[in-house]
């Protein structure tokens, strides 16, 4: 079941993307990379995942 988020999920989403980005120390090879990651982040929470992780899915 998907959820509706408001803006303000969305924005803490966002923080919550970020500090897992300080944390782990990624560094994402380009913005489109970067997005896309923060989109399946967002799409994660939006299909029920209370915490969700960034997954990675590009060769290094």
């Amino acid at each position: 079941m998907e959820r509706e988020i408001t803006y303000t999920q969305l924005h803490l989403l966002q923080e919550m993307f970020e500090q897992q980005v300080k944390e782990q120390n990624i560094v994402f090879p380009d913005e489109e990379q970067e997005e896309l990651c923060l989109d399946d982040f967002i799409e994660q929470y939006i299909q029920g995942n209370d915490n969700p992780q960034i997954r990675i899915d590009w060769q290094v």
